[in-house]
């Protein structure tokens, strides 16, 4: 799957890529791959970062054009990988690719997201200023949701927000850069509970946040359709 395939700036985000064009594919052998795939992705249930990697190596050959443009896209050699630049996450790029509200309207940076944790970065620009000439207070409890959202689908269940609430603490003032880390307090059924922390560059407290989540069972975060 394509976005923005017209703009200068494409974006190949589909986890599957044109597998049909993989050795594997052309030979036929794709729903062998999945039942095997499955299998791994079972058998590692409870070590997710394991899943990614697995996921990872495995579509290096099955999903050839996919994997390899993500690859390029973030800077990433497989033969000679560096340290400094982890290989991508097919699932975590389609999620910050297709959220509009985060990646475009507020120009935010998803800085990291492992399984049930996120830090997410802001910048506060002109159009962010209030009457008092300070970030509103909405638009910072926006980078905290966010933050919120990426950790909690962040297992890639379908999953949403049920509610939260959020305490202002110091404000934030323009040119200054927001950094929101949350993490997953408990995880219980289809509920969970999230912790947000906001800070400016200075390491002064911004905000604090807490969000409560409610998982869809049965439903990816990332949709089956957008696989190639």
């Amino acid at each position: 799957m394509i976005l923005e395939p017209k703009s200068a700036n494409p974006v190949n985000v589909s986890p599957y890529g044109e597998w049909r064009w993989s050795p594997m594919g052309l030979a036929g052998r794709d729903p062998i791959f999945y039942a095997q795939l499955d299998s791994e992705l079972a058998f590692l249930e409870h070590r997710p970062g394991d899943q990614q990697k697995v996921v990872n190596i495995c579509f290096r050959c099955h999903g050839v054009m996919g994997k390899r443009q993500l690859d390029a896209d973030h800077g990433y050699d497989p033969v000679a990988p560096d340290t400094a630049r982890p290989e991508p996450d097919f699932k975590l790029d389609w999620i910050y690719n297709t959220d509009r509200a985060s990646k475009d309207f507020m120009q935010m940076e998803l800085v990291l997201c492992e399984p049930g944790r996120s830090v997410m970065r802001m910048k506060v620009r002109e159009p962010m200023l209030n009457g008092h000439d300070i970030c509103h207070g909405g638009l910072i409890t926006t980078l905290a949701d966010s933050a919120f959202a990426f950790a909690c689908n962040s297992y890639n269940e379908l999953t949403v927000a049920s509610g939260f609430s959020v305490d202002l603490m110091a404000p934030g003032r323009f040119g200054d850069v927001l950094t929101a880390r949350c993490a997953e307090v408990s995880k219980a059924g289809r509920t969970g509970v999230y912790d947000c922390e906001i800070t400016n560059q200075r390491g002064e407290r911004i905000a604090v946040f807490r969000g409560r989540s409610y998982t869809i069972k049965g439903k990816p975060a990332v949709p089956e359709q957008s696989a190639g």
